[in-house]
């Protein structure tokens, strides 16, 4: 089991689900509800409206949340991705372990 998609936050939840939530609900500020048709094509995510997504524990949460940065990129392009990284970065911060592929050019700025 992944502890970055199992182990819980001191919200009680597990960081890269709390990730993937700051990301969607920013998202959907942007985009409107077309986020979640986005979310919910990203493999190893699970994203209802009204809950928190939960990535797969034999996945990796890194690779998922980049996959999910990646689907709304290719709408709002690098600055995209620079608005999902600043939805999460205190998350981020707290998580150095937390490693999304994407977000490497960012991780000074944490």
């Amino acid at each position: 089991m992944n502890a970055l998609t199992s182990a819980p936050t001191s919200s009680g939840a597990a960081p890269a689900a709390l990730v993937a939530e700051r990301i969607v609900q920013s998202q959907v500020r942007v985009v409107g509800p077309a986020a979640w048709k986005l979310a919910r094509r990203v493999k190893h995510l699970d994203v209802a409206e009204g809950r928190q997504p939960r990535i797969s524990p034999d996945a990796d949460a890194g690779s998922v949340i980049d996959r999910l940065v990646r689907e709304y990129s290719s709408i709002t392009g690098d600055l995209g991705t620079r608005m999902c990284f600043m939805a999460a970065a205190d998350i981020l911060r707290e998580h150095p372990e937390l490693d999304v592929p994407c977000f490497r050019p960012f991780r000074g700025f944490v």
